[in-house]
């Protein structure tokens, strides 16, 4: 939730359905939908939290989703997107990655996920992220068995 100094509240939806995995809606002082449900899944993947822009007229949004959205192998890379206040619109999605952007070393098991932002006064942000490896998923060979056996650190990117 994000409250607005007018009021109003954006409040950050989440679904287990990957598809619509975020959505926002955006309520009146007296609880009465201004906008939405408005959703982001496809775009920015899953939201972690929500930040009013100084100005008010934007939110900032965080959070994480594949890569290249239109390969599930491109990596998990951290999202930040732009709403508009307004309307609900969404101005842009940026992607961040340890490997660069799209997750240039191309490998898929090191996860990078974003779970805060921050605005600055001047209009951009600060986000707070993390990278590494959460589970075995997808892997094979002896990096699979390092995994399940808890080898520390597991040789993940070779590049």
């Amino acid at each position: 939730m994000c409250p607005f100094t007018n009021g109003e509240v954006a409040v950050l939806l989440w679904t287990d359905d990957t598809s619509k995995a975020t959505a926002l809606v955006k309520l009146t002082p007296s609880g009465a939908t201004a906008w939405g449900p408005l959703e982001f899944g496809a775009t920015h993947g899953e939201g972690t939290e929500l930040a009013v822009t100084a100005d008010q007229s934007a939110l900032f949004m965080t959070g994480h989703n594949d890569c290249d959205p239109s390969t599930a192998s491109s990596g998990l890379c951290g999202k930040l997107s732009k709403i508009a206040a307004a309307d609900g619109s969404l101005s842009w999605t940026q992607t961040y990655s340890s490997c660069g952007v799209p997750n240039e070393c191309g490998y898929v098991h090191i996860k990078n996920e974003c779970w805060g932002v921050l605005p600055m006064a001047d209009g951009g942000a600060v986000l707070s992220c993390g990278t590494g490896i959460e589970d075995c998923t997808g892997m094979s060979g002896q990096m699979l068995t390092d995994c399940q056996g808890g080898t520390v650190p597991l040789a993940a990117d070779t590049h």
